[in-house]
């Protein structure tokens, strides 16, 4: 098969997906929440130093205990996995915080079961607030400035822990 002609078809599909996506934005409805992100500290570290199975079960842990704090709360909600960072949402700023602050403290106890002194079981978060759009996919999902501002916040504190 000629590749300029596959490559020509693809483009074809992509544009005119890319039509419809632009007319369906604006029908989008805009979500005014709260948001936070909460991140597995050290995780490509850790797996790099004890292994992809070692860092798949502290990965694993992590979202275990987050769903479990998020199944505790009926005013929090799970938006996404992302890596070994999670996504949560909630209408209100208290429940959204003490879920985080339950999240930090019970990483806290567990870093003394995971016995790793360079790569201990710890979290970082954020939460910011403000409009984003509730894309219409198979799964709940948002798009927006206050997300944004949250990932490079997450990142900055990321790049300044690894100094």
């Amino acid at each position: 098969m000629d590749v300029s002609l596959y490559t020509a078809r693809t483009q074809a599909d992509v544009l005119k997906l890319r039509d419809d996506v632009e007319a369906a934005y604006d029908a989008y409805p805009d979500a005014t929440l709260f948001w936070g992100f909460v991140d597995l500290s050290g995780s490509s570290n850790y797996r790099i130093a004890h292994g992809p199975k070692e860092g798949y079960l502290r990965g694993e842990t992590f979202f275990a205990l987050v769903r479990s704090v998020v199944a505790a709360s009926t005013d929090v909600r799970l938006i996404k996995e992302i890596g070994d960072e999670v996504l949560l949402t909630s209408n209100s700023f208290r429940p959204l915080f003490e879920s985080l602050i339950l999240i930090t403290e019970t990483a806290r106890q567990l870093a003394y079961v995971a016995g790793t002194q360079t790569y201990p079981f710890a979290v970082r978060s954020a939460i910011g607030f403000g409009p984003a759009k509730r894309l219409m996919r198979t799964h709940e999902d948002f798009i927006g400035t206050p997300i944004d501002q949250l990932a490079r916040v997450m990142s900055i504190r990321s790049e300044r822990s690894n100094l």
